[in-house]
């Protein structure tokens, strides 16, 4: 099975999000797509994090009635979460999966960053997606592949300020979520 994975800290989740992994999930060359909400990403400040269960929730309402699963795989994982380890764990967990990863062209530029960046890119394909200003190039990574995904204004640190702000959201995530983040009292 083809399983892409798309990764993020989901802090919230929002429509993009979920249009973006609805977009995979019906392309002939993917058989499922997993939404892995990651504890600690190396490269943000985890202060402005809420809880990992909390964040899997939201995943969780935000795909439900749809074929998309959620993985918490790295929540048992030390920290900081580097992609690599988790796509090893994840081989030797589901040895029969070829897995590829999802990332946005912003990644794309910063990918050779990332620590092990070879053992990713030999081993996974990289299905990239338009994200923000402009279309991201990278000349050392030449594996993947640009798709063309919808590309949706927000981002997770925008739902956030508006939420601060008491503004309204519910353009921006599902109303599950919104109910969840209200309910407690998430993002105040």
């Amino acid at each position: 099975m083809n399983v892409g994975l798309l990764f993020g800290s989901f802090n919230p989740i929002h429509k993009g999000h979920v249009t973006i992994a609805k977009y995979f999930e019906q392309l002939d060359v993917l058989d499922e797509v997993w939404i892995v909400v990651t504890p600690v990403n190396p490269f943000k400040e985890k202060d402005t994090t809420v809880s990992n269960i909390q964040r899997l929730e939201m995943c969780k309402l935000a795909v439900s009635g749809t074929n998309i699963k959620v993985s918490d795989v790295e929540f048992e994982m030390e920290a900081p979460n580097y992609t690599f380890v988790t796509l090893q764990l994840l081989r030797s967990m589901h040895a029969d999966n070829k897995f590829s990863i999802i990332m946005g062209d912003d990644n794309l530029t910063s990918l050779h960053l990332w620590k092990n960046y070879e053992d990713i890119i030999y081993n996974h394909d990289i299905m990239v997606y338009p994200r923000g200003e402009g279309i991201g190039e990278n000349e050392l990574i030449h594996n993947y592949k640009r798709y063309n995904a919808p590309l949706l204004p927000w981002s997770s640190t925008s739902v956030r300020e508006l939420l601060l702000a008491g503004k309204d959201v519910s353009e921006m995530i599902d109303h599950s979520v919104q109910t969840y983040i209200s309910t407690n009292w998430l993002y105040k």
